[in-house]
């Protein structure tokens, strides 16, 4: 079976929900199993377009944080 890309997954269980973030273990048939983390980041301002990825923009503010100090 095919569950958000990843082939041969028996099944999908709801580890953990949080109002940020969703914890998923996907179990295999060959008995292998591991967990992912989801966020639920959304976009709330339609009016400008993100050019940095989340990774990048959270970079960014911990170095001006760093410098700060």
């Amino acid at each position: 079976m095919n569950i958000d890309g990843k082939e041969n997954v028996k099944e999908r269980v709801k580890v953990f929900e949080s109002n940020k973030f969703i914890t998923y273990l996907y179990i295999f048939k060959n008995g292998n199993s591991y967990r992912e983390t989801r966020n639920k980041w959304k976009q709330r301002d339609f009016s400008r377009t993100l050019k940095e990825t989340q990774e990048e923009k959270l970079e960014n503010q911990l170095d001006k944080i760093v410098y700060r100090r």
